[in-house]
This record gives C-alpha cells, sequence and structure tokens, in this order.
C-alpha cells in the first residue's frame, strides 16, 4: 500500500524509476540498507512527486524487523 500511495502522485514519465528506486528499500537486505535507500529516494525524488508528505509516514511501520 505505501508503494502505492506513492507511485498514485507520480508523473507518468517518472514511473518506472520511481518504482524501482522503491523495491530497493522494501527488498534491502536490512533495515539499515532500507533506511539508506529511502533518504536517497527522498532527496532524489523531493521536487518529482506532488504530496511529498505521503511518503514521509513513518517508514519504519512498513519494514519487517
Amino acid at each position: 500500500m505505501y508503494a502505492g500511495v506513492v507511485i498514485s502522485k507520480v508523473p507518468l514519465k517518472h514511473k518506472k524509476e520511481v518504482a524501482d528506486d522503491l523495491r530497493s528499500i522494501f527488498y534491502a537486505s536490512s533495515k539499515d540498507k532500507a533506511m539508506e535507500f529511502f533518504k536517497e529516494f527522498k532527496n532524489k525524488y523531493d521536487n518529482v512527486i506532488n504530496g511529498m508528505r505521503l511518503y514521509r509516514l513513518p517508514l519504519n511501520h512498513c519494514l519487517i524487523q
């Protein structure tokens, strides 16, 4: 659901790239690595995705510990 909410806010020309980057977060080898990928994601797409506050929700709740 989390990824779907973010993808719905992405302009069509960026959807594939954003989806690939989201996958790297949710399939990371560790929670620490996922958080690192998430920080990179936020920096990269801050001006691309409308409704940025949607993916500033606590990511910790989405990741398996």
